[in-house]
């Protein structure tokens, strides 16, 4: 099996229990990904979601995929928020983050620089998200509270609402996994115009 050679298992492969030996004849490559280009055309609006782990993990997912720009509102902790921190694993430092206290003037502000407004939610009206075709230039991606979704103001002024299709019992995923799936979806369709 191979191992580095400080890992400590006490000698012992931690399945079989049989001895180990350090093997250094094949050498592991480092993965070198290739690099994504910036989506300057997706920036997230994060309501109201209350847990800082989640919203850390929003950012961090956020700067990986190539976000530059979110907005924290409503009681969406910031990053000085500690466990926001611990889970960003300094994506926060990387990304133009404004916090708002109202979800609905920072989507105006948005609306005013042409972008889309999308919410990511289940509700009635919702399209799923893998049958889009393409996505507009600029669009804000809306993700919202996992007990109690977006604000329902916020839902009927997204020009569309979107939601990702389930094949199991339970109907919602955490928040911070249905962003990234819903990211890369938007990420992955061709811009129209």
């Amino acid at each position: 099996m191979p191992a580095l050679e400080d890992a400590e298992f006490n000698g012992r492969c931690p399945k079989c229990l049989a001895g180990m030996v350090v093997d250094l004849s094949h050498p592991v490559t480092p993965f070198s990904p290739r690099p994504i280009k910036p989506s300057a055309n997706i920036i997230v609006v994060v309501d109201n979601v209350r847990s800082g782990y989640n919203v850390g993990a929003i950012l961090r997912t956020s700067e990986c995929l190539g976000v530059s720009q979110v907005y924290l509102c409503g009681i969406t902790p910031d990053p000085s928020n500690s466990a926001v921190q611990k889970s960003a694993v300094g994506a926060q430092e990387l990304l133009h983050i404004e916090a708002c206290n109202n979800t609905l003037l920072a989507l105006e502000k948005l609306r005013q620089q042409n972008y889309q407004i999308w919410a990511l939610e289940l509700s009635n009206g919702a399209v799923e998200i893998n049958s889009l075709i393409e996505v507009p230039q600029k669009v804000v991606l809306v993700v919202g509270n996992e007990r109690c979704g977006i604000d329902p103001a916020v839902i009927e002024s997204s020009d569309k609402v979107v939601y990702i299709p389930m094949a199991g019992i339970k109907n919602s995923l955490n928040v911070e996994v249905s962003f990234g799936i819903a990211l890369d979806q938007l990420r992955s369709k061709p811009v129209s115009g």
